[in-house]
């Protein structure tokens, strides 16, 4: 741990979408990290608005920063291993001053336990030392093993010091979930995970059954085949809302925050409980790059 000579705790890493919560004239918003507010984000907070409202009133400067998780959101499609209460829920891990300055940690898991707030797990606190890796070790195998995304070490003195570390497997689950639009993502996503999973696999001795050569040639594979089936590369989403005007008010939004993505195929369905909101998210750039591939048309190399 040569980064950290000073005390750390280490918390869980949720994989999810990322969102800042924060009140705005007497309201709570939920924005996404691009700055987008979120009636669907918002809409997952109704368990907890009551929390966040008095939370808020006490104190009124600060912005909560959470990772929304469960399959079912309209961001990222990636699989879950976490016990959730609800097909969709929200984990704060951190929480801006009104300087835009991060809490240290501590301070931010008292006051948020104060409110019974959600958190991420604390899986320890620890000092600089061998016994401190050891059991971070650990940690991340127990981690792997679960199909869980990894850790963040978080100083305990100084403001916004973080190491994050990713678990072999999420990678090559990332690889597998986004192979399907290698035509459209940059090429450093793809590279990073590689090189991450290579040298993490290495360095904790584990070997997962996954090809990676396989993974590429699915996705690749299943592009073609929706071009030539439907014309288009696209990912199916479902999403819950308990509130029609949080649904309506996503529809109008996110048909207009993308000029790469388009959505299709919307159906509703009502209830009992709420509405079951279905599209299908065409992805307009992947769609273009695949078909001038096949159709003849000449790559630069």
């Amino acid at each position: 741990m040569r980064n950290f000579n000073e005390s750390f705790i280490v918390e869980e890493k949720y994989d999810g979408y990322n969102v800042r919560v924060f009140m705005h004239e007497g309201k709570v918003l939920a924005a996404t990290r691009g700055g987008i507010l979120c009636p669907f984000s918002l809409e997952k907070l109704m368990p907890i608005m009551d929390v966040l409202r008095a939370f808020f009133m006490k104190y009124p400067q600060y912005i909560l920063v959470g990772e929304v998780v469960g399959q079912k959101n309209p961001y990222m499609d990636a699989p879950t291993t976490y016990k959730l209460s609800r097909d969709t829920e929200i984990f704060f891990f951190d929480v801006f001053d009104e300087h835009g300055t991060l809490l240290l940690p501590d301070k931010r898991r008292a006051i948020l336990k104060e409110f019974a707030l959600p958190q991420v797990p604390l899986l320890g606190i620890y000092s600089h030392g061998k016994k401190a890796l050891d059991n971070i070790e650990g940690i991340i195998r127990e981690l792997n093993k679960k199909r869980r995304e990894g850790i963040v070490v978080k100083s305990r003195t100084t403001r916004g010091k973080y190491l994050k570390y990713v678990t072999p497997v999420v990678n090559l689950l990332d690889i597998a979930g986004d192979s399907l639009l290698i035509a459209e993502l940059p090429g450093n996503f793809f590279t990073s995970r590689i090189i991450r999973y290579v040298l993490s696999s290495i360095e904790l001795g584990i070997s997962e059954e996954f090809d990676l050569e396989h993974l590429f040639y699915e996705g690749i594979k299943e592009a073609v085949r929706k071009i030539e089936k439907y014309g288009y590369i696209f990912k199916d989403v479902t999403l819950f809302f308990e509130r029609e005007e949080n649904l309506r008010e996503f529809l109008r939004i996110f048909s207009k925050i993308s000029a790469h993505i388009k959505i299709e195929n919307i159906k509703i369905k009502h209830e009992r409980t709420g509405y079951i909101l279905t599209f299908r998210k065409v992805h307009l750039d992947a769609t273009r790059k695949v078909k001038d591939f096949l159709s003849g048309k000449y790559l630069y190399d």
